[in-house]
């Protein structure tokens, strides 16, 4: 299972390769104005990116009602706001963390993802959709 993943992961880093933005999605907040993301041409929009962090760590902590894990980290040299994490498996993996904050080791790759507009404040979320390669937490 494996090797089939990790050719599966070659052919799509192929396709996609990691770090090809300068930033994830033009600056280090958690979230885009709707304003401003209209205001963005065609060719700069983006919804989808894969990065490798300089650094990252998980925060557990209580969000909305419920234990919630999110990924802070640092890339190209920037110290960015915590995104939530929605990927299944990385919630298992940390289900048994206590609130806090944990580095990972090595460095894991990021799917990060922005969100269809939130209409309550007029903002497009951004999200790590993904964590692939995962070291150790």
């Amino acid at each position: 299972m494996a090797k089939a993943w990790g050719v599966l992961m070659g052919r799509y880093l192929t396709l996609y390769p990691i770090n090809q933005c300068k930033m994830a999605f033009y600056d280090t907040n958690r979230k885009l104005r709707k304003e401003r993301f209209l205001a963005f041409q065609p060719a700069e929009i983006h919804s989808l990116v894969l990065i490798k962090p300089d650094s990252a760590e998980v925060i557990i902590q209580e969000g909305w009602g419920k234990r919630q894990a999110m990924i802070a980290f640092i890339y190209q040299g920037n110290s960015y706001y915590p995104f939530p994490v929605t990927d299944i498996e990385f919630m298992k993996q940390t289900q048994d963390l206590a609130f806090g904050r944990y580095p990972i080791t090595p460095s894991p790759v990021l799917l990060c993802s922005v969100g269809e507009c939130f209409e309550q404040d007029k903002c497009h979320y951004k999200i790590a959709a993904s964590v692939l390669g995962r070291g150790h937490v």
